[in-house]
């Protein structure tokens, strides 16, 4: 049963019960009204600590790729770390390959901040 591994396993036994399973990143889009709010910006920068591949399997990275595709909004992401065999999925800034590992954990707010100017040049901004 797809995403009955969820939340440690919590989702599984919940569907065992009789709840119907959904994706948590399309309850939330929905909740928050994503597709107007993006609908209205000029681009979306999300940000994971992780990126791998299981980020673009209904989780915050790959829902917000989509709904940004959808509107034709440039798209990026800020992240700690990206697996390399999905670096090429997306645009992105990875603040321990940006600034070392050193820095990424000890001053990642200035990271972050450094890693969103570098982000939107190559996103053309």
């Amino acid at each position: 049963m797809e995403g009955a591994g969820a939340a440690g396993g919590l989702a599984g036994g919940l569907a065992a019960l009789g709840a119907r399973l959904q994706p948590g990143f399309d309850i939330v889009a929905e909740e928050l009204g994503l597709e107007e709010l993006v609908g209205n910006s000029d681009l979306i920068i999300s940000g994971e600590g992780f990126v791998d591949e299981e980020s673009f399997n209904g989780k915050v990275v790959g829902g917000m790729q989509e709904l940004a595709s959808n509107f034709g909004k440039p798209f990026g992401v800020i992240c700690g770390n990206i697996d390399a065999p999905v670096a090429h999925r997306v645009t992105h800034v990875s603040l321990v390959n940006q600034f070392g590992e050193n820095d990424a954990f000890n001053a990642t707010a200035t990271c972050i901040e450094r890693a969103t100017s570098v982000l939107l040049a190559q996103l053309g901004f």
